[in-house]
């Protein structure tokens, strides 16, 4: 069997080597799309290549079987001009340089849904574009659509919020919040945060390249990739108090005073010349949302595997290990 070219923009990104891991182990040949200088990695060839540059991107011949897009931009900080640009833009000059490529794997978003949602959300469920990120990638998928046709395969992946070791965002405040007995459950705690860990989103991927050339995958596949079961607010919450051994908290906060704080967080950060998200952050945390992941399930065989209690340890361990060498650093400079 000849080996199969694989080309993954954003392959040295922090879901990139978790999807990089599970492909080794089959025959593949992997080349990662980076616009920066990289080492050399035993694990891949490298071409440099700027994804929002057309002309770059149109000298380069595009000669493989397999691409998978994860490149994109997940910085609620960003102007909405930059996201458009790294997301779709970016995107669109893929699409058009590799219309001949037989399998291209999308990544979009279950953030296209919104936060208020009828449970369990399937593909073809309404479309709720609140936030600047949600609309570039539901504009990305728009591009994406240009290459369908009946002899390729063309799948959009929409993963919901994922967490693991290198993805801490949000998941370090928490745990901040919870260790100094100053956090506050955000309304009555019952809502279904959907959290996926990055190697059951790498699953996905891999289970997709696996079914390179399946007749059942021709032309347009949409799936939700998320875990199962959805914990609640509480769930989450009580495995970080069972891990790090502190109390559950007792306090409650209204959703509309949460939001509110929110608000008047950004309006402050706002006068110092920074933009924080604090307002997306409430709605993900106090929002309902459970994804259907039967179509996944039905098309590719797959099923999350990584527990909660699992998946949140290695997030903790890391937030241990980077707050640890803080402070030694901080210790070690004090005696310069």
């Amino acid at each position: 069997m000849n080996t199969r070219k694989i080309l993954i923009t954003g392959g040295a990104g922090r879901l990139g080597g978790y999807v990089i891991k599970r492909l080794n182990k089959h025959n593949l040949t992997i080349v990662v799309l980076n616009d920066k200088e990289e080492k050399k990695n035993k694990d891949y060839n490298t071409i440099r290549l700027d994804l929002t540059n057309n002309t770059q991107m149109k000298s380069y011949r595009f000669d493989y079987d397999i691409v998978i897009h994860l490149a994109g931009s997940v910085d609620y900080t960003l102007q909405y001009e930059q996201l458009y640009k790294i997301n779709v833009l970016g995107t669109r000059n893929l699409i058009n340089n590799t219309m001949n490529v037989p399998m291209f794997i999308h990544t979009s978003s279950t953030s296209i849904y919104g936060k208020s949602v009828d449970n369990p959300v399937k593909e073809l469920n309404r479309i709720n574009l609140d936030s600047d990120y949600a609309k570039t990638k539901f504009l990305s998928e728009k591009k994406v659509l240009f290459r369908i046709r009946e002899d390729n395969q063309t799948i959009i992946l929409r993963p919901s919020m994922l967490y693991g070791r290198g993805f801490h965002s949000g998941y370090f405040t928490m745990i901040d919040q919870i260790k100094k007995r100053k956090y506050k459950i955000i309304g009555d705690g019952d809502n279904h945060i959907p959290i996926l860990h990055a190697d059951d989103a790498a699953q996905a991927f891999e289970k997709t390249v696996n079914k390179f050339g399946d007749a059942e995958l021709m032309g347009l596949k949409l799936m939700n990739i998320s875990c199962k079961p959805t914990p609640t607010q509480n769930e989450l919450i009580k495995t970080v108090c069972d891990i790090i051994d502190a109390p559950m908290p007792k306090k409650h906060i209204p959703l509309w005073e949460a939001k509110l704080l929110a608000k008047l967080g950004e309006y402050y950060y706002k006068l110092k010349g920074e933009r924080k998200p604090l307002q997306e952050y409430i709605n993900k945390m106090a929002s309902d949302r459970i994804f259907d992941i039967s179509e996944a399930k039905r098309l590719i065989g797959y099923k999350p595997k990584v527990n909660i209690e699992q998946g949140i340890r290695e997030v903790i361990d890391e937030y241990e290990s980077i707050r640890t060498k803080s402070k030694n650093k901080k210790r070690t400079q004090g005696f310069k």
